[in-house]
């Protein structure tokens, strides 16, 4: 796969590219980006998702308020 110069630009600086391989929707990271996601959210070990609900909530909360991170509403 090749990437524009606008792609390879955005993946140096750390963002994420979308691309389509074969009819699904992918996207490129750097690897020390996505090891550390990995790290972050762990291993698939754990078949219940709201094990990595702690860690998501930390990474969207944009404001900086650490004690929001730990709201969440299992409506299910």
């Amino acid at each position: 796969m090749e990437l524009t110069r606008e792609q390879h630009e955005a993946v140096e600086k750390g963002e994420r590219v979308r691309v389509e391989i074969d009819g699904l929707d992918c996207a490129v990271v750097r690897w020390d980006i996505f090891e550390t996601a990995q790290r972050i959210l762990g291993h698939a070990d754990d078949d219940d998702p709201r094990a990595t609900y702690p860690a998501i909530l930390r990474a969207w909360d944009a404001d900086d308020r650490p004690g929001d991170y730990d709201v969440y509403r299992d409506d299910a």
